[in-house]
């Protein structure tokens, strides 16, 4: 398993084919505000997985407790290096959040859903910066970025989140994170003292669903299964 300084879920490579397109579904987790200026983010992405990677196309959600220990969620996107872009969709604990973003040509094509809500927000965006070398899922403690790099923020306390219907495209080969198109390659978020902070479960459902378990706060674990 890959250790990564924020990220913890599921890459997968396609052999030096490039990523057209990635989808997937979440539960938003509940989250404890236990450690003020806390942040955790979860989305999907294509590019931006290797060491030198210089950009990365995401779509997600994430939980933000404030100077104060208080609690909000919120939707966005970012096509990095450019900074992230707030949408404009309510996201609340135990909502199911369905995710899409299509890269053609520098275009970038961006879509949310709650499904919980029927809210949903898409958008076509041009990117200055692409890369396609890989398709992601990933649950992530958020970096501050300051020259002359970045820095990891502190993780919000949560126990899991569950990942589903997960999906990536590239060229005419389509399939879960567990295909024979492509290598999938797990990713743990390296640990800060003791304990590994998030941890990617196997997958499951005919390698489309797999759950980030987080050791951020001392809670029971309580994973929220997405229905068929």
């Amino acid at each position: 398993m890959f250790a990564s300084p924020g990220w913890a879920g599921y890459i997968v490579r396609a052999d030096g084919e490039a990523f057209t397109e990635v989808g997937g579904t979440w539960v938003e987790p509940r989250v404890v505000c236990n450690r003020p200026e806390s942040f955790v983010a979860f989305w999907v992405g294509i590019g931006g997985a290797e060491r030198d990677s210089r950009a990365l196309e995401q779509i997600g959600t994430s939980a933000e407790c404030g100077e104060n220990a208080v609690l909000s969620h919120s939707a966005w996107y970012q096509l990095f290096p450019e900074p992230p872009v707030d949408v404009p969709l309510a996201i609340r604990p135990g909502d199911i959040v369905s995710a899409k973003l299509t890269v053609l040509g520098k275009a970038v094509e961006l879509a949310l859903r709650n499904t919980s809500t029927g809210a949903s927000f898409s958008t076509k965006v041009t990117a200055s910066t692409l890369e396609t070398g890989s398709a992601e899922w990933i649950a992530e403690a958020p970096a501050a970025c300051l020259s002359p790099g970045c820095v990891s923020l502190p993780l919000a306390g949560f126990a899991s989140v569950v990942f589903s219907h997960a999906t990536a495209t590239a060229g005419l080969l389509h399939g879960a994170i567990v295909d024979a198109a492509w290598t999938a390659q797990p990713v743990e978020m390296a640990p800060r003292g003791p304990t590994v902070p998030m941890v990617p479960t196997r997958v499951w459902r005919k390698g489309s669903a797999f759950a980030v378990r987080s050791f951020s706060g001392n809670r029971r674990p309580d994973v929220w299964w997405i229905r068929e």
